[in-house]
């Protein structure tokens, strides 16, 4: 049975997209990329099993439908060839974006080598396939980019923290 708990906590994610819509950048209607937990929950406030929503990002640049597994190592590796490419490229939003993910793939070996051989998920731009986000293994990121509209993760997400 899926690990119970009373409400997920939301608050970060509803916080942040409010500032979106009122920012403008985004609208109820518009369409949202997700990515969820692979291992699902029961959430007492959602009345039922749920994964929870892990991360959202807007429909530009599309991403590929599915996140790919690889080693820290690997990551780091594939990260720094993307770089020099888009260098080339003149790609500087995208190059801009993989090199945070190399910071954070450094912050989270540092002072831990044995982390290089952990595995991690990472998202894909469809176009340039440039790497986008990277999750770590205690994420438990699932395997699949999913579409959502903003006021039906809006709904989800006040549901599961039992936010009115």
């Amino acid at each position: 049975m899926a690990q119970s708990y009373p409400i997920i906590d939301y608050e970060d994610m509803l916080i942040d997209l409010k500032d979106d819509l009122e920012g403008g950048f985004i609208k109820k209607d518009d369409t949202l990329y997700i990515i969820r937990q692979k291992t699902p929950v029961f959430c007492e406030a959602f009345g039922g099993e749920v994964c929870p929503v892990l991360d959202y990002f807007y429909d530009r640049p599309k991403l590929l439908p599915e996140l790919k597994e690889m080693t820290v190592r690997n990551c780091k590796e594939l990260c720094f060839s993307a770089t020099e490419v888009l260098e080339e490229n003149g790609d500087d939003t995208l190059k801009a974006a993989v090199s945070l993910i190399i910071e954070d793939l450094k912050d989270y070996t540092a002072g831990s080598p044995k982390r290089n051989d952990r595995p991690c998920r990472v998202v894909f731009e469809k176009e340039s396939l440039a790497p986008m986000m990277v999750y770590f293994d205690d994420n438990d990121a699932g395997d699949e980019v999913e579409e959502i509209q903003v006021s039906d993760l809006l709904s989800e997400l006040h549901k599961c923290s039992d936010v009115k």
